[in-house]
Formats: C-alpha cells, structure tokens, sequence
C-alpha cells in the first residue's frame, strides 16, 4: 500500500512539472508586480514578485496559452506563449519588457511587431494612411500574412503542432484586426463592400479564435448588415449564438460584444441605437451566469457612477512639483479632465488643439486638468516640465495605486478620455469628442 502512494504522490509531481513553465526573471534591481494575462480577456493566470529571480508558473491546459506579460513598474508589455514544459527568461525595465530563451515567444512577438512596423514611414505607412485604394491597403496586408506564414512554417519541426497553429491563427488575426480598422473606423468602407470578403478567410469555430473573438464579432456584424436585417441588440445577441457552435466561443462572443458596446462605442457605429445604460445594465445582468461574466465586472457600477448629472469622483492627484489636489478644490468653476498617458499617441496628438481651446476660453469659469495615468513618473515630468500652459490649465498625474480606481470611477476603458464637471461637482458629459471647432463651441456655450 504504501508502495502503490509512493508511486501515485511521484506520478502526480510528474504531472505538475510537465504542465507547468519555468520563468527566470532579470528586473534590473527593481521591484514591483509581474502579471501574466490572457490576451483576451486579461485573466490574471499569475502574479510574481519581481524580486524574486525564479518561479515556475503551473498550467490548468495542456494546449498553450497566448498571455501578456505585463509589470506594476514598467509601461511595457510583451507577448508570450506559455506552453507545458516551456523555459523563459523575461527581462524588465521601465520602460519596456522582453522575453528570450523561448522561440514560441520569439515568433509571437515577431508577429505583433511586424504588424506595427507596417505603419512606419519607413515601410508603408504613407501608403496606408495617405489616399491609397483599399483593395491595395488589403494587398499589402495579405503579403504580409503570406510572409510570415512562410516564417512560421520554417519551424514545424521545432514547435508542437499546437503552437505552430496558435502562431498561424495569429497571423491572419493580427492582419484582419487592423483590415477591420481601416474599413470601419478610418474609411467607413460599407459592410456590403468586397473589401470585406477576407471574412472567409476567419474561422469562428477554432479553439484559437479564443484569442481573436473581436475579429469573429466584426465578421459576424458584416454578415448580418449584409442580410439588411434590423439591428437591435436582442437580434444581433441571438444571431452570435445562431453562428456558433461550440458553447465556450458562444458565451465569450456574447460577452465581448456587450464589454464592447459599453467600453468603445465608437468602434460599433451601426450600433447607436443601443447605447442606452438601461439596456446595457439589463443585458450585464442577463449574463450574469455566463463563464465570461466576469469580463463585465464592474462595468454596471462604472456606468452607474459615470452617468451624466452623477456627482463626479472627487479624485486626488499631484502636479510636477508635489503639490496634491483634489477635484473638489474646484468647486464653483467648470472642469475639464483630460485624462491621457505619454505613451498613448493620440494623446500626445491631440494634447495641443485642447491646450490652444484652454487658451481661447482662459476668460471663462473653466479649469482643465490634465491627469495623466502614466505609471512612469520619471517620462511624464521629462515630458511635462518645458512645456507652457495657460493659467486656466494644470498638468497633475495619479498615483500608481489609484490608477485603476480612478479609471473605473469615471469608466476610462481606453484613452484619451474628456469629461466635463460642472461648477457642483456633477458630470455635465463623461465622454467629450475630442478637440476641435465643435468642441470650443460646446464649452463656449455650457459655460457662458
């Protein structure tokens, strides 16, 4: 008896070193939190201290898993693939993260990058963001894909076929997500429109369309505006489940679609008509039995507490000299809260059309705040300190432990965000377009 425990305890020690991975971490004397996410839906699969030099990270799947790796400390992130047996040396700065000694992780990172470099002038960046036909924006995507599947393909001997599917998937999602963009959001290219026949090349049905669920949906909703069928959110929520088969990509569709509805609107033009909070509450609560449910947590209290006429969250906040404010200090003035980051482009972008809008309502009963959710403090003051604002502005930074908080409070899923205060502390709109001719004339107005 004691024989056959032996044999059992060795076996089940076995198991767990076979579905786990080993992690050596070089942080660079720095510390602070390493989190490693599931792309999709941000899932915490684990925390280490980054003082620690070595963990082993232990596996619930024997498939691999495409993660985020991402630190409390440093404004990077990376891409992983975490596989049963898998060895990683993950090295962290400020600001950035890298992984070496996995080539799964090397060809996961190769695939994002290699997305991203499309956009550099120095490859086609005037070409896809100057006046080229679509069909040749398309073009230049699907070479791309050709490209690294061939890349990919170099390594079948060396990769278990599970990664090297991942890897493929990937590929094609990584293209598709931006076609999709460039359709919808830059050129409003019809959904009835051949641009969009590469939605056959997308495959709603595969364990790996886990990581692409947007992708599904977008194909999903050009289908369906193809068919002419009335949008509503009832119809479109059975139509996902009508398309799908398998139960675990139903719920996590329907999931996503509703995060989405409520977290970017402006990604679901065709959509309008559903943004209203009551049926978006109605609908989180709904889900409240899904497997994904908790992709929505918050949401409900976040849209609750950010609604127009709500009291704003009195907020605190520290300027580049150490200064600490609160919202409330302003009280009897209008506020707009301009909430960005250094390393968000539109941000930086839009940062001098709302400085210029400051300047030309100075004469006004308005404070802007400009509160970054860096979590460098050292590149938001070396990007803040020579720069000149107007005495009704005021540049100030969340500390890193309230980020989240105050994010959620005001419902920032992605930034840059503009929100105006009236001079009682309420919330005039949560959600501003952004600087422009009518927007100056939408303060010039409420504020007069």
């Amino acid at each position: 008896m004691r024989s056959f425990l032996s044999i059992l305890i060795l076996l089940m020690i076995m198991s767990c070193q076979k579905n786990s991975v080993n992690i050596s971490i070089d942080a660079k004397n720095e510390k602070g939190t390493l989190y490693l996410k599931e792309v999709t839906t941000d899932k915490i699969i684990n925390k280490i201290e980054i003082s620690d030099t070595s963990y082993t990270v232990s596996l619930d799947t024997e498939k691999p898993i495409l993660t985020t790796v991402t630190s409390s400390y440093s404004e990077g992130e990376a891409i992983a693939v975490f596989s049963p047996g898998d060895n990683k040396t993950i090295l962290i700065n400020k600001d950035s993260i890298s992984i070496s000694g996995s080539l799964q992780d090397s060809l996961a990172n190769y695939l994002w990058k290699s997305t991203n470099l499309m956009f550099t002038s120095a490859h086609h960046g005037r070409e896809i963001f100057g006046n080229s036909d679509p069909a040749h924006v398309k073009g230049l995507f699907d070479s791309l894909i050709n490209k690294r599947e061939k890349v990919i393909s170099t390594f079948e001997n060396e990769l278990s076929i599970e990664i090297i599917n991942l890897l493929k998937h990937q590929n094609k999602a990584r293209a598709y997500s931006f076609l999709f963009y460039y359709g919808r959001m830059m050129n409003d290219i019809p959904a009835k429109s051949k641009y969009y026949d590469f939605i056959d090349q997308i495959d709603d049905g595969n364990y790996y369309s886990l990581y692409s669920p947007t992708n599904v949906l977008y194909k999903y909703e050009t289908e369906y505006l193809r068919s002419d069928l009335k949008l509503d959110y009832e119809s479109f929520d059975q139509y996902i489940g009508d398309r799908t088969d398998n139960e675990q990509l139903e719920e996590l569709y329907r999931v996503v679609y509703l995060k989405h509805l409520i977290e970017s609107p402006e990604y679901w033009k065709a959509h309008q008509n559903l943004f209203e909070s009551k049926i978006l509450e109605n609908a989180i609560s709904n889900l409240s039995d899904n497997k994904y449910s908790f992709l929505l947590k918050g949401l409900k209290n976040s849209l609750k507490s950010s609604d127009n006429g709500k009291t704003a969250f009195d907020f605190n906040a520290t300027t580049i000299e150490g200064t600490k404010i609160q919202l409330s200090d302003y009280k009897g003035k209008y506020v707009l809260i301009d909430a960005w980051a250094t390393w968000c482009g539109p941000c930086v972008k839009y940062r001098p059309d709302l400085i210029k809008i400051a300047e030309e309502t100075s004469d006004k009963n308005i404070q802007f705040l400009m509160v970054s959710v860096d979590k460098n403090t050292d590149k938001w003051q070396s990007y803040i300190k020579n720069q000149r604002l107007p005495d009704n502005s005021l540049d100030v930074k969340i500390s890193n432990d309230k980020i989240e908080h105050f994010r959620n409070k005001f419902f920032i899923p992605s930034i840059p965000r503009y929100i105006l205060i009236d001079p009682e502390g309420k919330i005039i709109e949560s959600d501003l377009d952004g600087p422009s001719k009518d927007l100056k004339e939408f303060l010039m107005k409420t504020v007069s």
